[in-house]
């Protein structure tokens, strides 16, 4: 009886999760909640163990503040898997990246990667409350693997509680050794989560919140932000089963150790993008995009953190053609 109570909760707060914060990240404490496509729980389809998405976006050489120019590519990807299919929200395993290839200049190194890996499982639960945690280790720095300084942890312990009405509270402690503010120390986390109607979901605090709003079967509205410097939204209009189209915006900031530098100083790249973009659908378990975008108020900075950085050099905004894909199984 007592695992069923943990089941049926913890899968109430993982969907209300999922739909009103599309996370940014699958190595963080939203590893466990996001809900799985085809659940049992969600009745239709087969339950799926392996998800992945990733893209990559291609331009031309971009300048910056000293004349020089760099080729910019950006590949960038997440995913997980999960430890069986019994339970609604199961232990799992995610990992994301993000990779930067530059020109190397006098002013940046020549290639950038930021890669994470993280366990995340419930711990305890009853009718109206569940434990969690996760654990992960990560490197975000220059000379791939090899820069000692580069690596770091990361370790979320959370609590949920359901509300009356059915609404739903999380709190937690979200420590990320690369987070590009207080990176020493773990950061509270607070999180409303309710909704509005049927068609509206939300998720309301610090550092992360969001919304989702499905005004019908073809429209797919949604916003979410992460504190101090990241935001990201979509508006998504199927044209037919397996054809959509969207438009949508980011702003992101990453943070890398650079050999030479102390390890009490990072560099910072902070960047804008507007695209427009289609998905097909391509079978149930693999989708395709294409998109073309414009990045702009990119800036490369040094320092500790957000409270204490000084800025190296802007590149030039530009236009870029983003190609990705989804799969599951």
């Amino acid at each position: 009886m007592r695992r069923r109570s943990i089941r049926l909760h913890l899968a109430s707060l993982g969907i209300a999760v999922c739909a009103a914060v599309p996370a940014f990240g699958q190595t963080d404490g939203r590893l466990l909640l996001d809900p799985w496509e085809g659940s049992d729980a969600k009745g239709g389809g087969a339950a799926k163990h392996f998800e992945f998405e990733g893209s990559t976006a291609l331009a031309e050489k971009a300048g910056l503040d000293n004349g020089q120019q760099t080729q910019f590519t950006a590949v960038r990807g997440q995913g997980r898997f999960r430890f069986g299919t019994d339970l609604e929200l199961n232990p799992s395993v995610g990992t994301e990246f993000t990779h930067f290839e530059l020109s190397k200049t006098a002013l940046l190194p020549s290639q950038l990667d930021d890669v994470s890996v993280a366990f995340a499982t419930p711990l305890a639960g009853r009718d109206d409350w569940f434990l969690g945690a996760s654990v992960g280790l990560g490197y975000a720095g220059d000379n791939a693997f090899g820069n000692s300084d580069a690596w770091y942890g990361k370790a979320v312990l959370m609590y949920g509680r359901k509300l009356s009405g059915g609404d739903q509270l999380l709190l937690a402690l979200d420590y990320d050794g690369n987070h590009t503010l207080f990176p020493e120390i773990p950061i509270p986390t607070i999180v409303y989560l309710g909704t509005i109607g049927k068609t509206f979901d939300y998720a309301l605090g610090a550092p992360f919140g969001g919304f989702t709003w499905r005004p019908d079967d073809s429209w797919k509205i949604s916003m979410e932000y992460q504190l101090p410097f990241g935001i990201t939204a979509e508006a998504r209009y199927q044209i037919i089963k397996p054809l959509s189209v969207f438009a949508g915006f980011t702003q992101k900031e990453n943070a890398f150790h650079v050999t030479g530098d102390p390890d009490t100083r990072r560099l910072f790249y902070e960047e804008s993008r507007a695209e427009l973009g289609v998905t097909w659908q391509v079978v149930d378990d693999l989708s395709l995009t294409c998109a073309a975008g414009y990045a702009f108020d990119r800036t490369f900075s040094r320092g500790f953190d957000d409270r204490d950085l000084n800025r190296i050099t802007d590149v030039d905004d530009q236009a870029y053609l983003r190609l990705g894909f989804s799969v599951q199984f």
